[in-house]
């Protein structure tokens, strides 16, 4: 099986893992080559003679047990929003991620919601719009006229209104409580259900094109969840291809990639508990990133660089907790392994 997995590196795979296991990744990587060398359509999965030769090894007739590619989903499965949401609302929210609030840390002024929409992106003033001005007084009996004034506004003079309400960036109990109500309120949990189906499908949409672009029938579970937390936090990929991630391995080596990866991690200075979480990651992920995982974390690493430098290694601890199945953000050890799989 290693001499498959090496082949296969050789043959446009480079981020597949050498671990002498027919697992799912080299299964859809011996499939991707079978349609590009023999034609759509000709790939069975099996390593015979013609797929060895092709390779340019000598291999006897190898089977992969018991898997199949993973299938092109077109809707987002339950289980899978679920898992997403389970993810991301974990890195935004405690508690109940519906009625989740925060104040004036990142500049947004508030970021409510399962999603953290907010006043400084103009995504919470749409969905206050929708409710109109009664629900928003109903749920908000103090500062319900100021909300609606605020979502009314531009996002300047909202951004003002809502820093009334705060000490530093910690939200006054009254509005916090308010806050949390209206997001709990029937027809805001219905705005959130909305815009949450909304990101599903543009992450689903973007999870099936990096696949396909990678040799693959479609998006995994796993690749779904990852890029579900993009569109959510940084919204693309900003021109990332396939293409970026095999480049890096060419000049790197698959091992090395991820040395380079974590030897960044590892190089952050400073006292903040973000760099705190890199040094633990580097130490976590270090000789543990093989096949898809490997994948996710350099493109991880390459779309932290569009970032803005001073969040980059927050953007990676994030994605790359994603990519790896689990690791350290915002201060806390998370264990995302029984989530990415399925």
């Amino acid at each position: 099986m290693r001499a498959v997995q090496q082949a296969l590196q050789g043959h446009g795979f480079p981020f597949l893992g050498i671990d002498d296991d027919f697992g799912r990744d080299t299964l859809e990587a011996v499939m991707a080559f079978q349609n590009s060398e023999f034609g759509a359509g000709q790939a069975d999965g099996v390593v015979g003679p013609n797929t060895a030769g092709a390779l340019g090894i000598d291999w006897p007739e190898v089977k992969a047990q018991n898997l199949a590619p993973a299938a092109l989903q077109t809707t987002v499965p339950s289980a899978w929003k679920s898992a997403a949401l389970e993810i991301t609302a974990k890195f935004e929210n405690e508690g109940d991620a519906y009625a989740g609030v925060s104040g004036d840390f990142d500049g947004m002024g508030i970021s409510c919601g399962v999603l953290q929409w907010n006043i400084g992106s103009n995504s919470l003033q749409p969905m206050v719009k929708a409710i109109g001005k009664p629900a928003v007084k109903a749920a908000m009996p103090t500062l319900g006229d100021k909300m609606w004034e605020a979502c009314q506004a531009n996002v300047a003079d909202g951004l003002a209104i809502v820093r009334t309400w705060q000490s530093g960036s910690k939200l006054n109990a009254t509005a916090k409580a308010e806050l949390a109500a209206l997001m709990l309120s029937q027809a805001m949990r219905a705005q959130q259900d909305e815009r949450i189906d909304k990101v599903a499908a543009t992450a689903l949409q973007a999870a099936n094109d990096w696949a396909k672009s990678a040799g693959r029938s479609g998006a995994s579970k796993h690749e779904f969840l990852w890029f579900f937390d993009l569109t959510t936090q940084n919204g693309g990929l900003k021109g990332l291809t396939i293409n970026d991630v095999k480049t890096f391995v060419s000049q790197n080596g698959a091992t090395g990639s991820v040395n380079v990866i974590c030897d960044f991690l590892k190089g952050q200075s400073g006292t903040s508990g973000h760099v705190a979480d890199a040094k633990k990651n580097a130490d976590l992920w270090r000789g543990a990133a093989t096949g898809l995982k490997r994948e996710l974390l350099i493109l991880a690493y390459l779309r932290s660089g569009k970032s803005v430098p001073t969040w980059r290694h927050v953007v990676l601890n994030r994605k790359g907790s994603i990519a790896m199945g689990g690791g350290w953000v915002n201060s806390q050890q998370f264990d995302f392994s029984g989530l990415i799989t399925g």
